[in-house]
C-alpha cells in the first residue's frame, strides 16, 4: 500500500500517476522464456503461474542431511561393468517441467528410473544399481554426480522429461555433456535443466563455472559419445524412430561425472500424445526397459569400450547411428 510521509499531503493525481508507473514497471519486467519449466522456489511453493490448480499444496520429503554418506564408496573395478547410477531428475521443491493436465516431470522420471533399475537387477544379477533418489526429495546437481564418483560407477544416466512452447514437439532425446551445444534447441534444453541451480543459490548463467567444470570432464566426452550412441540406438529401435537424436549440450548435472554420462529426455510433457503416455504405467515400464537394455548393450562390450582410440564421431556433427531420426548437418527448428 502507498503511504504518504507525515505532514506531506498527496493529491489524487499523484497517487494515480504512482499507480500507473507501478503497473508499467510490472508489465515490462523480465519474463520466463519457458513458463512450463519455471522451477519452484526453495520455499516449496511454485510460482502462481505454474502451481497446479484445484489441488492441495504439494508434500515431499526433506533432503536427507547424510545423503552422500548413505551411499558410501566403492573401489574401482575398471575391468568389470558392475556399477550403474541412475539419477531421477529434480525432486522435492524442484518440480521440473509441468505438463498437460498438471503432470510433473519429477514424478514421471522417478517412476521410469525405478523401472529401469528393477530391469537391470533382474537382467543382470550381481550388477550394483543405485538411484540417486528413490523418493520425492531434492538433490543439488553437484551431489548427483558426487554419488556416482564416490561409487566409481561405470556409467551415469540422468533421467528427465522435456517441455516446449510448441505443443507439437515430441519424442525422446539422448544428450551428453559438451560445453558447445549441438544447436540452439539443445542449448535451450540445457538452460531449462540448469535452472535447478537457482534453487541451490548458484547462478546458472555463470560462464566461469561451466568453463572450469567442462575442462575436468573433457576426457570423458568421448566415452559418453560411445555410450550415447548405443543407448540411443536401442531407444530408437524400441520406440520405432520416435527418438529426436543424439545431442550435446552443457548440462551442469553431467559436467563433474568421472565416467561416461548421459542425460535422457523421455519426451515432452507439453505434447498431448507424450503426456497421455506418461500417465500409462505400461508405457513408463517400457521406457524403463528401453533404458535398461541400452545400458546392458553398452556393458556387454566392456571392457572393449575402455579402448577409445581413433573412431568416427557419432554425435555433434548430427550423424546418427542407424535408427536415429535427425537429419545429418541440419539445424533443428526451435521448439
Amino acid at each position: 500500500m502507498f503511504h504518504s510521509p507525515p505532514n506531506c499531503p498527496v493529491s489524487k493525481p499523484t497517487l494515480l500517476l504512482a499507480a500507473l508507473i507501478g503497473v508499467l514497471f510490472l508489465s515490462c519486467g523480465p519474463k520466463s522464456d519457458d513458463a512450463a519449466r519455471s522451477p519452484a522456489p526453495s520455499s516449496g511453493q511454485p510460482p502462481a503461474a505454474t502451481q497446479p490448480t484445484g489441488t492441495a499444496p504439494p508434500t515431499y520429503l526433506p533432503t536427507p542431511p547424510d545423503l552422500i554418506e548413505r551411499f558410501g564408496t566403492l573401489p574401482p573395478t575398471p575391468e568389470q561393468f558392475d556399477v550403474v547410477v541412475i539419477d531421477p531428475g529434480h525432486g522435492g521443491h524442484d518440480w521440473g517441467a509441468i505438463g498437460i493436465g498438471e503432470i510433473l516431470e519429477k514424478d514421471v522420471v522417478l517412476a521410469v528410473s525405478r523401472f529401469a533399475a528393477s530391469c537391470l537387477r533382474q537382467e543382470k544379477p550381481g550388477l550394483r544399481v543405485f538411484l540417486t533418489r528413490e523418493e520425492d526429495f531434492f538433490i543439488p546437481l553437484a551431489d548427483r554426480t558426487k554419488i556416482a564418483n564416490n561409487l566409481n560407477a561405470d556409467v551415469f544416466v540422468s533421467i528427465h522429461a522435456n517441455a516446449a512452447k510448441n505443443p507439437k514437439a515430441q519424442g525422446i532425446e539422448t544428450y551428453l555433456m559438451n560445453p558447445e551445444a549441438t544447436d540452439r534447441e539443445a542449448h535451450r534444453v540445457a538452460l531449462a535443466e540448469n535452472a535447478s541451480l537457482g534453487l541451490e543459490g548458484a547462478d546458472p548463467n555463470d560462464p566461469l563455472l561451466m568453463t572450469l567444470w567442462s575442462l575436468k570432464s573433457a576426457q570423458h566426452i568421448r566415452g559418453s559419445e560411445d555410450f550415447g550412441a548405443v543407448v540411443h540406438q536401442t531407444l530408437a529401435r524400441e520406440f520405432n524412430f520416435r527418438s529426436r537424436g543424439v545431442l550435446q549440450a552443457p548440462f551442469f548435472v553431467l559436467v563433474r561425472a568421472n565416467m561416461p554420462a548421459l542425460l535422457i529426455e523421455l519426451g515432452f510433457l507439453t505434447n498431448e500424445t507424450d503426456a497421455t503416455s506418461f500417465r500409462n504405467e505400461a508405457y513408463l515400464k517400457r521406457l524403463g526397459r528401453g533404458i535398461c537394455r541400452g545400458i546392458l548393450d553398452y556393458g556387454s562390450e566392456w571392457p572393449r569400450k575402455l579402448d577409445l582410440g581413433p573412431r568416427k564421431r557419432m554425435t555433434g556433427d548430427r550423424k546418427e547411428p542407424k535408427g536415429g531420426t535427425a537429419s545429418p548437418g541440419k539445424e533443428r527448428k526451435p521448439v
